[in-house]
């Protein structure tokens, strides 16, 4: 694991200092690790916001599965798999919100495009006749995640090659 001090005994930049609290191990994983909200880059606070939105997500579905179900039209006797559901949401939030703290933009590009796609998927299930209508409400929100990223990464990208 590396120190917190540089060679010849220089302060670590704090991106530096940052990358070296988060190498944890196995036993010891880097929980909200990375910079204050203020100090991320608008890529990186677009997927730590969004990975909150997610959690809440997924923790509605754990605690109050039967309200998603009845707005979905569906019988409740689906509560367990939409808790199971919401275990799964609720933990890929939880890697939107570190991976964000972390600044890990090749997954930030990774879930843009996917999460910009969500709405276009949702509506062929829609037509198929596999989900009822009422589930593209919820598409927007990954949608609107997904643009906002995509257009931060655009953003920086520009001022990376000092075109801003």
């Amino acid at each position: 694991m590396r120190s917190d001090t540089s060679v010849g005994g220089a302060q670590p930049t704090s991106d530096e200092a940052y990358r070296a609290r988060s190498e944890g191990s196995l036993w010891r994983p880097p929980l909200l690790t990375g910079p204050p909200l203020g100090e991320m880059s608008p890529s990186a606070k677009s997927m730590f916001l969004f990975g909150w939105y997610v959690v809440f997500d997924g923790l509605f579905l754990i605690f109050a599965p039967q309200v998603a179900l009845r707005l979905f039209g569906l019988a409740e006797d689906g509560a367990g798999w939409l808790r199971v559901l919401g275990m799964v949401v609720t933990f890929l939030g939880w890697y939107y919100v570190n991976l964000g703290k972390l600044g890990t933009t090749p997954f930030f590009r990774l879930t843009a495009v996917t999460r910009l796609s969500v709405p276009f998927v949702l509506g062929a299930f829609t037509l198929a006749g596999w989900i009822p209508a009422v589930v593209l409400v919820f598409a927007m929100g990954d949608f609107a995640g997904g643009l906002w990223t995509f257009l931060a990464l655009i953003h920086e990208d520009r001022v990376a090659r000092g075109l801003t």
